[in-house]
């Protein structure tokens, strides 16, 4: 028979045996979560470069196509340039509803999920 003492050494074992099980299995989580995250966020970087690669090529056109029907290559960018400062001024004034909210939410939504 197992005297007393060989019972507690046994469950002392077994007990830091867990704890290191629930150790390592936390931090698998933790990697697995964070690379989640971290492949998401890389993932919408690369498609957001792209986007905007091409959007500077687009308006590069409509600069030189506004600027062409207007027969002064200038207006055409001034137009567009002053297209984008309004945009610039209404996201100021807006960037709490239209930039902030949206990326704590994507953030939160990365992060509990």
């Amino acid at each position: 028979m197992k005297s007393t003492v060989e019972h507690i050494e046994e469950l002392t074992e077994k007990i830091f045996a867990l704890t290191n099980t629930k150790i390592e299995i936390l931090k698998l989580e933790t990697t697995d979560r964070v690379s989640s995250i971290v492949g998401n966020l890389l993932g919408k970087l690369i498609i957001v470069f792209i986007f905007i690669s091409a959007f500077t090529v687009v308006n590069f056109g409509v600069a030189y196509w506004i600027g062409n029907n207007l027969n002064n290559t200038s207006y055409g960018f001034f137009i567009v340039g002053g297209f984008y400062v309004l945009i610039g001024l209404i996201f100021i004034l807006f960037k709490k509803q239209l930039v902030i909210n949206p990326f704590k939410k994507e953030m939160l939504d990365n992060i509990l999920n």
